[in-house]
């Protein structure tokens, strides 16, 4: 903010010198001190740089008047009016322009430059990173009258061109470059001008313009500063031009914008001659063709605005309903997956429960089966024992105790032919003289036992 304000301020400082007021083409390039190389907003670039055609956006005319005071002597009035428009030519966009500056220096002393001017984009090729707009002016000049002063030739008519380039950066800033009054023979005893701008857009409404210009003996600094108020609709303007050797004063001006129609106003002072008759006014009107009008831009501009807050309004409310929707939703799945959890967790715990209870089913089996392998167990032993008791009571004792105790004596392997009706207990009982050591010989014998009892015929180990 300060930096554009110390800008501002810079653009309405007056420079001292000799001073006496110049002439311009339109009222909004003479209230920014004439600096209007790098501008491409209206017609009138037409007089400035013939590149700036290219910022047209359709059909306009523009008419000027304006009357320059120089103290004691004879007011110097002039008008001016140019029309151009975009077209195109072999395909290619243009900006075409045409006008007319008619000048009354004294009684009886009369200048006319009729402008023929036109404007496009060239391709630079990659050579440079920025688009370039070149355009061209033809000039015919023509002097009435018998009195010349020391600015007017003594040709009666002649030509002569105007040149200008155009680099537009980006939208905020671009350069301007100019070559103006190259007219042939004593035309313009003066010689051609060179010109070099530059414009910064600070903001929407805030703009600044400089532009330096060298010509034979004369060097010159031209700044400008626009503000606009209201969107637009007011412009206030403020410019200063510094001429060595030349034309030093400060101007000032504002525009209204009642589109299709801007009416401009300008009035420059001299900086040395504030207390003397000296300065120059103008006026100027630009009627756009295309141009939107007025109320639309304003008054159907706010009916725009009004119901695009009326549309994002309603966006919002049906936002706002979707979004109650999609937690109404939200809010149902979650009650669906808390039920599905509960239903998952009731399954669960049942399933661990139905699982205990077969455990504890096969548990309980299981000790029923241990205890009736008991009872069987205990039941065949009682078996054996009374067989052997029914054995020993048909057999003679003598005969076989001997031989048990000869047989413990030895020493190694024993071996016994199965018999039907033999078990491992008999045998323990037997060779061992108690029926508990059966699954020693059951060890030592696999294969050799089926189903609790030795198979007939076979040949068991008696460790």
């Amino acid at each position: 903010m300060k930096k554009v304000l110390f800008l501002a301020i810079v653009s309405l400082l007056p420079v001292s010198g000799w001073a006496k007021p110049i002439a311009s083409s339109a009222a909004r390039p003479l209230a920014l001190g004439t600096a209007y190389i790098a501008e491409d907003e209206d017609v009138n670039t037409l007089f400035y740089n013939p590149a700036g055609l290219t910022g047209l956006s359709g059909p306009e005319v523009s008419l000027n008047y304006g009357r320059m005071s120089l103290g004691g002597l004879n007011a110097i009035t002039d008008g001016q009016v140019a029309y151009g428009q975009p077209a195109s030519f072999q395909g290619q966009a243009i900006g075409a322009a045409g006008g007319i500056t008619a000048q009354s220096i004294m009684p009886g002393v009369h200048v006319v430059d009729t402008f023929f001017g036109v404007a496009s984009d060239i391709n630079t090729q990659g050579i440079l990173p920025w688009p370039v707009r070149a355009g061209g002016a033809l000039k015919l000049r023509q002097e009435q009258g018998q009195k010349k002063d020391a600015d007017i030739g003594k040709s009666s008519f002649g030509f002569g061109f105007d040149m200008g380039a155009l680099i537009p950066f980006d939208d905020n800033n671009s350069l301007g470059l100019a070559l103006k009054d190259l007219f042939l023979g004593d035309l313009n005893p003066r010689g051609p001008r060179l010109v070099v701008g530059a414009r910064r857009k600070q903001s929407s409404l805030l703009l600044f313009l400089a532009d330096v210009e060298v010509r034979r003996n004369v060097f010159a600094l031209h700044t400008g500063a626009e503000l606009g108020l209201y969107r637009g609709l007011l412009r206030l303007r403020a410019g200063n031009a510094y001429q060595y050797n030349g034309i030093d004063h400060v101007s000032l001006g504002f525009g209204f914008n009642f589109s299709p129609a801007q009416f401009d106003m300008a009035y420059v002072v001299p900086t040395q001659s504030f207390h003397d008759n000296s300065g120059q006014y103008r006026i100027s009107l630009i009627y756009r063709f295309r141009a939107a009008r007025f109320s639309e831009l304003y008054f159907d501009r706010a009916l725009d605005m009004a119901e695009e807050v009326d549309r994002r309004v309603v966006q919002l409310q049906e936002s706002e309903a979707r979004l109650k929707s999609s937690i109404q939703d939200l809010e149902q799945a979650r009650r669906l997956a808390e039920e599905d959890l509960a239903r998952a967790s009731m399954r669960n715990q049942e399933t661990i429960r139905s699982s205990e209870d077969r455990a504890v089913q096969a548990e309980n089996r299981a000790i029923e089966s241990e205890m009736r392998s008991r009872e069987l167990a205990e039941r065949v032993q009682e078996a054996e024992e009374k067989i052997r008791r029914a054995q020993q009571m048909s057999a003679p004792r003598p005969v076989y105790r001997a031989p048990e105790k000869e047989e413990k004596k030895e020493t190694g392997p024993r071996y016994h032919t199965a018999q039907a009706g033999d078990s491992l207990q008999s045998l323990s009982q037997k060779y061992y003289g108690t029926p508990d050591k059966w699954k020693t010989i059951f060890d030592a014998n696999p294969g050799k036992v089926q189903k609790g009892r030795p198979v007939p015929g076979s040949k068991l180990l008696i460790p």
